[in-house]
């Protein structure tokens, strides 16, 4: 493959606000190695999966394990499983190590005994020594929710997320411990090769399901994305990104490869990204003052302006609220005594009807014989 034909920009970043060495994404080759430092033939993008267990460790691991051996993951003699072996065994002594320092937390203990695993989404890319009409065949393996796209002549092409609608919380993923039923990668074999013009990109979910939401809509931005010189501009354009108005970047760690052959078609140039960030919120103006300046006459005869003073605001809403509780007790002394007035004319009634009662009951009532005279000589 000439080495004039053949341009590559990797770039990774975190999420805003937050350190690079947080960042669970990874990417081969990392940014800022030259093509003499690696072969250019393998390129891989990982990215941890936040709610697992070291996932970025993890992302880093599988992406330098395509790195030393790229074309043993597409043997038909060999599978996904196998490949996965010693990336998994060199995770989990990783986390055996950390959980034997003495200043690990009962928390790292604990997941690492009961083998909580790591997850990431994985991308890799192969290529494959050019042919004699100068095309390059490539093969490629994507899982999950990161992407390959290829720009072609006619279109771009997406691989395997093809809709912005299809990215959800819920993605396939490579696990650090073996599994009975692990998720299995798209393999993608005999497609048709690279030609000179050709541009593939690996990017990691956010990024991927902004390029594609951008192109649905009817503004891509694929010219700014071949137009990148370098860090900067990489991290220019995902600011902006992120502060759009409408349909903004995800905040979320982003991890992009730019693999060109010759300088990219001339369809996509003209894609470019034009910033239309939303409104800043401005700060509220105080409010004005609402109580009035009234005039007072001062004790010399002058008249002055004064405003109203706050205390003598409590002491009228002091008095209002006195004479509304004397104006209430008026209303419950009168309900009182009409209440008690009510229960004198009952107790007269109830003693009136008493008097009767005595008096029926004596007249029923036959008077008790006198007593009868006691024998003689009885003492």
């Amino acid at each position: 493959m000439p080495a004039n034909m053949l341009t590559v920009q990797t770039f990774v970043t975190s999420k805003d606000g937050e350190p690079t060495e947080d960042c669970e994404d990874s990417i081969h080759p990392m940014p800022g190695c030259a093509a003499d430092d690696v072969p250019l033939v393998a390129f891989a993008v990982s990215d941890g999966v936040t709610t697992s267990f070291f996932g970025g460790v993890w992302a880093q691991m599988l992406t330098a394990r395509f790195a030393e051996c790229p074309a043993a993951v597409f043997d038909p003699s060999s599978s996904w499983v196998d490949w996965l072996k010693p990336p998994q065994d060199q995770w989990q002594a990783e986390m055996r190590k950390r959980a034997a320092a003495e200043t690990a937390s009962f928390y790292m203990r604990n997941d690492v005994v009961s083998r909580r695993p790591a997850a990431a989404t994985f991308v890799g890319l192969l290529l494959d020594s050019p042919a004699p009409d100068g095309t390059i065949p490539w093969r490629a393996l994507v899982l999950g929710d990161s992407c390959l796209f290829i720009l072609r002549k006619d279109r771009p092409h997406s691989l395997k997320l093809t809709k912005a609608t299809e990215f959800s919380n819920i993605v396939s993923s490579a696990e650090s411990y073996a599994c009975d039923r692990p998720f299995q990668p798209d393999f993608y074999r005999d497609e048709k090769p690279l030609e000179e013009g050709d541009t593939v990109l690996l990017a990691t979910d956010a990024l991927s399901k902004w390029l594609l939401l951008r192109d649905e809509e009817g503004h891509p931005v694929w010219g700014t994305i071949l137009g990148l010189t370098g860090r900067a501009d990489f991290e220019t354009l995902v600011g902006h990104a992120r502060r759009e108005e409408r349909n903004p970047l995800e905040n979320d760690d982003v991890a992009l490869g730019i693999i060109s052959i010759g300088q990219p078609h001339q369809l996509y140039r003209a894609a470019r990204f034009e910033p239309r960030p939303r409104p800043v919120p401005q700060p509220r103006a105080p409010k004005p003052e609402s109580r009035l300046p009234v005039p007072l006459a001062s004790a010399n005869g002058h008249s002055g302006v004064k405003k109203r003073s706050g205390r003598k605001s409590e002491r009228d809403s002091s008095k209002k609220t006195s004479r509304r509780m004397h104006q209430e007790l008026k209303e419950k002394t009168r309900e009182l005594d009409s209440l008690r007035k009510k229960s004198d004319a009952q107790s007269a009634d109830l003693e009136k009807a008493l008097k009767e009662l005595e008096a029926l009951h004596a007249i029923l009532t036959p008077p008790a014989p006198p007593p009868a005279n006691p024998p003689a000589g009885s003492l």
